[in-house]
């Protein structure tokens, strides 16, 4: 029940503290507060930039956050926010965001806050935590901090005052007032006197090297203390102001920074007298300060000026822009961009546009760096209106008797009310309107508008007497959507702009305004190609805006025109008349000459397209000259009355001279003047005339002055003649470059010179003309020029072609390129003449503008032709130059036996090497073999020498281009493989009851066995085999073994032998037979008898009883009961017939040949072998 009580939370969580407090007629009223309870708010600290540090506009500033959470520990950088303020006054305009704890701003200014504003930026730093224990809220930690500009205007202060020591005499601190400095800035600070102050907060030095005052003082001066944290804080510099003779004559003091403060705070500008001095008085004024130094600047923007000629002009106009622009930090390239102000572009540094509308333009070059700092320079250019009387094909004076209905394609709802007559158009304000639902109006005189961007212009006269009577101008799509800027009555004679979408009207009251007295008034239409515009004006020379802008979008089709109606009510019908209608752009008609006789009876508004304040009244072609009544005011210096009738046309680009012939006899009283002007505007002119000095109804004082203003201040010298007795001169005015030399002649033969004077403010395209003004005169008086010249200077005839000449670079070898050539072209004109207009060039078929050099690529022999042509149309003799390019190395083949298969020759490899190149030619060849020297190829390379060799070799041609360095692999084994056969001795007997493990192999220690093949008598013979003696036939046999290498080298060894049988083998193989199963044990006990009982015979000499018994054994072989083994009987029986031979018998019939391969047996037989010979008796 306490107003201000304390409560402690016990638990984590989120409460709501509600106060309720009730008076005592018992009205209550609560108030509630959110308490959150286990969660600590982040703490968010920027720890740069520091608070008050200062930079540029355009800068980029780098920041760096620093975040702690005791709830969250770990912080995500990804959560961090630094918002960028603009800040202005008392509040700030949000900007760009940003996210992360480090990062860069790019600082700029957003529309409609210029820099001498009292603007500065602002980043805030934000981070929202995760939220605490018991489900407490996330809470919010911020940090915030101020940027000051490094130009800070000093009405911008924070706070003012005086130091107690203080000898000012007026009121305690500075005072605000409008500055009248030339350089800018809204206000100054001024009224300061010994102690006064004022203050900038917040502040911090950091980076700051030196200040720059700009300050101004009608008296001696004094000086500025600059001090930090209070008045009587410490001393950091001391600028001395000194006198300029005037308090708005301003000039920089600049004073070096030694010891800059780099804490933040209150900066205090402390005024005191000079030492010595005690007065009480004013000091010095301050417009600004300037911070000087990098500041907390990260990257500064690039340095831009821009510049444009001409900056005026009669549309339409083309205007030649021109920037700089650099980057001190080096950070290229630069992006360029413009913008005409007009919806016009270009990303060129320097560019060209034209303006077709026109108005005031404000032309901007923003320059943009490689890391996105940027900068900005505007350049204003002012586009007036053709002179109206001078029209078109879209325009339309009203001259003839019939409304041009191919110019005025819809009249909606035409009839025949309205006229042309008397050089105007004619529409009544008939019963009709189409505002709202009501769309009856009738006569709505259309045309197409040209295009998106446009503007229309016409001067009507009408005497309105009654309400909602109008006439003006209209854009039209239909009758529910269209716009329109009129004179009309309503309670009293107005001009409204009036916009109607769907059919519904905007009519408010900032959609009219107060008319200017009189029936005549000029209305204007301007369309960007988005948005319309309108406009009055009383005199066609200054236009007021009227109503607000409206939106051109749902007018479809648009077109513009004039209309008149008197809004459907019963007002008087009264004619609205329509002087011209201008429309620009307009379809373009014939320049004029530029010179006038002045013959015919008006003047020539197409040639004097740029008459100043035109009054048609004070001036007409009569009599073969051109009468001005001269009207009062001057333009000399600053202020006065503009007079009237600057009789100008827009002269044309270079150099010219003007000449008149001026009788100024009736010119009687002081500064009545009249002559040839060079105008820019009322500020910025030269003008030459003859002028009177006398006062009213004193005796004439004559004299011809030639006269230079600019920006309001007229310059030295002042050339002039005095104590003239003609008032009838010829005068000359010439121009080359900016400047312009004055003459004058009484009979246009023999002239004078005045000095010339230089004068680059009026431009390279001023308007120049005739002219008369009085001043104050009393009474005007008529002046006469009897002609206007303006010649340009005479160009000597040419009739010599330019000359060409073609320069090519690249790389470049015997006179071929080996990469793209690049052919630069130069043309030169003749001294004194035309110049150059263009140069081509031909590489193919067709001829080709020369706008940069040429670039020519892919080898072969180019022809590049080309010719210039002069301003005067002299065309040049072809010419041509050869470009020879070859960019391929020549390709050398290598030629030699094949190898074998497996890539090995046998012996000696003659090389041959061929080199081919289609461009420059082949000019050598070289080799190296085996690593050896470098030997240029005359004749095939001999490879020789077992084992592997490497042939590198490469061509060059004549432009220089080495082949890639090629190789052979060559590899040679001219040695025969080895044989080795085990298990057969050449020449040896053996007895069939053997078995012989026949191995051959091959061996070849360079290229290695291709193949080894072995045969037996004529048959594939495998190595490694098991032979059987007794497979084979009794006899010779002969093993062959050939081994052929990988260089094809071959090598046969042939191995022969012999098989022969005994009893002993005989015995052997009876005894094999039976252990294999081939024979049984009866047949081997039989056969095993005989052929003991035949050894036991032969043995004890008697041989015709072993044959006989060898007979019997060979009966009991082929007995298929007893040897079913077919090869077991042939076996045996073979042995048996070679034993009986050997012995001396014959086997029966032929089967011991059969069994020898059709060869007799002799010999085949073997009995030394067995061990032991019986005698005759003996026993075994």
């Amino acid at each position: 029940t306490e107003a201000n009580p304390t409560h402690s939370y016990a638990a984590a969580g989120n409460y709501t503290a509600q106060l309720t407090v009730t008076d005592t007629e018992q009205r209550s009223a609560v108030a509630n507060v959110l308490v959150t309870v286990g969660n600590t708010a982040p703490t968010v600290t920027l720890t740069f930039p520091p608070d008050g540090g200062f930079f540029n506009w355009g800068d980029q500033v780098r920041y760096t956050v620093n975040v702690t959470d005791p709830e969250d520990g770990t912080i995500d950088c990804g959560r961090v926010t630094l918002q960028y303020y603009l800040g202005h006054d008392e509040h700030a305009h949000p900007l760009q965001t940003y996210t992360g704890c480090t990062g860069v701003v790019q600082t700029s200014l957003a529309s409609g806050h210029g820099a001498d504003a009292n603007v500065f930026a602002v980043f805030e730093a934000t981070y929202t935590d995760n939220g605490g224990s018991g489900g407490s809220n996330p809470l919010t930690g911020r940090d915030i901090e101020q940027l000051q500009p490094k130009r800070k205007q000093a009405e911008y202060f924070t706070t003012t005052g005086r130091v107690p020591d203080g000898l000012g005499g007026g009121d305690p601190g500075v005072v605000r007032e409008t500055t009248g400095d030339t350089a800018g800035g809204f206000q100054n600070v001024g009224f300061i006197e010994d102690g006064d102050w004022w203050s900038f907060n917040p502040a911090n030095l950091t980076g700051v090297d030196s200040l720059r005052v700009r300050g101004a003082s009608g008296g001696t001066g004094g000086r500025l203390e600059v001090r930090s944290g209070s008045a009587d804080g410490a001393l950091l510099l001391m600028a001395t102001i000194p006198g300029t003779g005037g308090w708005q004559s301003y000039t920089d003091v600049t004073v070096d920074l030694p010891m800059p403060s780099t804490s933040t705070g209150p900066l205090f500008f402390v005024a005191r007298n000079h030492v010595g001095e005690t007065g009480g008085g004013g000091l010095f004024n301050v417009n600004w300060v300037d911070f000087l130094g990098r500041g907390v600047t990260d990257n500064a923007p690039p340095v831009v000026t821009a510049s444009a000629s001409p900056t005026s002009g009669t549309a339409p106009i083309t205007v030649a822009f021109t920037g700089t622009a650099t980057d001190a930090e080096g950070n290229t390239p630069l992006v360029y961009a413009w913008d005409f102000g007009d919806g016009g572009s270009a990303n060129t540094l320097n560019a060209n546009h034209t303006y077709t509308v026109p108005g005031t333009f404000t032309a901007t070059l923003t320059v943009t760096d490689s890391l996105g700092a940027s900068a900005y320079a505007t350049v204003t250019i002012r586009v007036e209106a053709p002179n109206p009387s001078c029209l078109g094909g879209r325009s339309d004076d009203f001259n003839g008797s019939t409304l041009d209905k191919a110019r005025w394609s819809t009249i909606v709802r035409e009839n025949q009310s309205y006229s042309v007559v008397g050089g105007a158009l004619m529409l009544p304000t008939a019963a009709g309107d189409i505002y709202g639902a009501r769309n009856d109006a009738t006569n709505l005189v259309l045309q197409p508008t040209p295009g998106t961007a446009w503007q229309a212009t016409t001067r009507l006269t009408l005497p309105t007497t009654a309400n909602y009577q109008q006439a003006g101008l209209m854009v039209y799509g239909d009758d529910d959507n269209y716009a329109k800027v009129d004179l009309l009555h309503s309670g009293a004679r107005r001009v409204e702009f009036i916009r109607e979408t769907a059919g519904v009207p905007r009519n408010e009251a900032a959609d009219s305004t107060v008319a200017p007295a009189g029936d005549g008034i000029y209305v204007r239409l301007t369309s960007d190609g988005t948005n319309l515009t309108a406009a009055y004006s009383a005199d066609g020379l200054t236009f007021t805006p009227v109503g607000r802008p409206a939106d051109l979008a749902g007018i479809t089709n648009p077109k513009v025109g004039v209309f008149a109606l008197n809004g459907g009510t019963t007002a008087p019908v009264v004619n609205a008349s329509f002087d011209w209608f201008h429309l620009v752009p307009d379809d373009s008609g014939a320049d004029p000459v530029p010179n006038d006789e002045f013959n015919g009876t008006s003047l020539d508004k197409c040639r004097w397209g740029a008459i100043v304040r035109e009054n048609p009244s004070g001036y007409r072609v009569t009599g073969g000259a051109l009468q001005l009544d001269i009207p009062n005011g001057d333009i000399y210096g600053a202020g006065g009355t503009p007079p009237a009738n600057f009789i100008l046309q827009n002269a044309p680009a270079g150099d010219w001279t003007l000449q008149t012939n001026v009788d100024g006899s009736l010119m009687n009283e002081q500064y009545q003047q009249a002559g040839l002007m060079v105008y820019l505007n009322d500020d910025n002119y030269l003008k030459l005339d003859y002028i009177t000095d006398n006062m009213a109804g004193q005796p004439l004082i004559r004299r011809i002055e030639f006269r230079s203003e600019i920006n309001a201040v007229v310059q030295n010298p002042q050339p002039q003649i005095a104590d003239l007795t003609n008032a009838v001169w010829h005068l000359r005015l010439a121009k080359v470059g900016n400047v312009y030399t004055a003459s004058y002649s009484a009979d246009g033969t023999t002239w004078t010179a005045f000095e010339p004077l230089t004068n680059a403010a009026v431009g390279d395209a001023p308007k120049v003309g005739l002219f008369s003004l009085g001043a104050n005169q009393t009474a005007s008086k008529t002046v006469s020029f009897d002609y206007f010249h303006l010649t340009t200077a005479q160009e000597p005839v040419d009739t010599t072609a330019p000359v060409t000449a073609a320069a090519i670079s690249g790389p470049i070898t015997n006179g071929w390129y080996t990469g793209a050539a690049t052919v630069t072209l130069t043309a030169a004109d003749e001294t004194g003449g035309s110049g150059v207009a263009g140069t081509e060039y031909q590489l193919g078929a067709a001829w080709i503008p020369y706008t940069e050099p040429i670039v020519v690529t892919g080898d072969g022999i180019h022809a590049v032709r080309f010719r210039s042509t002069d301003n005067a149309g002299n065309v040049e003799t072809t010419k041509s130059v050869e470009v020879k390019i070859d960019t391929t190395a020549p390709i050398t083949t290598a030629t030699f036996a094949p190898p074998t298969d497996a890539g090995w020759h046998n012996g000696k490899v003659p090389v041959t090497l061929a080199a081919t190149d289609a461009g420059s030619g082949v000019t050598g060849v070289q080799w190296s073999l085996d690593g050896g020297a470098w030997t240029p190829y005359t004749a095939p390379v001999e490879v020789s020498g077992d084992g592997e060799h490497e042939l590198l070799y490469q061509a060059t041609d004549a432009a220089g281009n080495v082949e890639t360095l090629k190789s052979a692999i060559l590899k040679i084994d001219g040695v025969k493989p080895t044989v080795i056969v085990s298990g057969l001795a050449d020449g040896q007997l053996y007895g069939d009851s053997q078995d012989v493990r026949v191995t051959y192999q091959a061996v070849d220690p360079l290229s290695g066995i291709a193949s080894t093949i072995g045969t037996l008598d004529g048959h594939a013979y495998a190595s490694g085999t098991l032979q059987a003696m007794f497979e084979l036939d009794l006899g010779l046999h002969e093993l062959v073994v050939t081994a052929t290498d990988n260089a094809g080298n071959t090598t046969t060894t042939n191995v022969r032998f012999f098989v022969t049988t005994s009893f002993r083998d005989m015995q052997f193989l009876l005894d094999r037979f039976k252990a294999t199963g081939w024979l049984s044990t009866n047949a081997h006990k039989q056969l095993g008898a005989k052929l003991s009982a035949a050894r036991q015979a032969e043995a004890a000499g008697n041989d015709a009883k072993a044959i006989n018994l060898l007979k019997q054994f060979r009966a009991l072989a082929l007995n298929t009961t007893l040897v079913p083994n077919a090869e077991v009987r042939a076996v045996l029986v073979r042995d048996a017939d070679a034993m009986i031979v050997r012995l001396g018998g014959t086997p029966p019939s032929t089967a011991g040949v059969k069994a020898n391969g059709d060869k007799p047996l002799a010999g085949t037989g073997r009995l030394d072998e067995d061990p032991s010979r019986l005698r005759r008796g003996a026993r075994l």
